[in-house]
């Protein structure tokens, strides 16, 4: 029989407050206690224990599982960083080949430059002759030694002045 009492679960808890265990010392009391929840106390700390298996292996799969991403994360990086290498030295490269492609455009252009200035003088001095000639040529008619078709000038038109 169990005591009445204003918090009935604080007693049903202990399951102490009978007429055997009211005359107990408080020694055996406790002993009983322990003695009465063993079963009880078994079956929770087997759940508990199961509990904490299952959350151990729902851990330990995360932690594989973190693990891998880690891994693949880790191979993607060292690839990228060759891909990132390949790219540097292929950029080195096309660096190079530009500033030796520049290099060789001004050459062109200077020469183009040369050329043109070149060709004006010598369009200049082809002017100068054949003002020189037809002068002659003109001289000669006069003097009845030179035909008009013996400088008709080049691309067979007249002098060009």
């Amino acid at each position: 029989m169990e005591v009445e009492s204003p918090d009935m679960s604080t007693f049903k808890r202990r399951r102490c407050f009978t007429p055997d265990t009211i005359s107990e010392s408080p020694m055996s009391l406790n002993k009983r206690r322990r003695e009465g929840d063993d079963g009880e106390s078994r079956f929770q700390n087997d759940q508990l224990r199961h509990d904490i298996e299952i959350m151990k292996e729902q851990a330990l799969a995360k932690i594989r599982e973190v693990e891998l991403i880690n891994q693949n994360l880790k191979l993607a990086c060292e690839e990228q960083q060759k891909e990132l290498v390949h790219k540097n030295n292929e950029n080195k490269m096309l660096k190079r080949s530009l500033l030796t492609l520049n290099s060789k455009r001004e050459e062109l252009v200077t020469e183009t430059k040369n050329a043109a200035y070149i060709i004006n003088q010598q369009q200049e001095k082809i002017r100068q002759l054949e003002q020189s000639v037809y002068s002659f040529c003109v001289q000669m008619q006069q003097g009845g030694g030179c035909r008009k078709d013996d400088f008709s000038g080049h691309n067979g038109g007249g002098p060009v002045f």
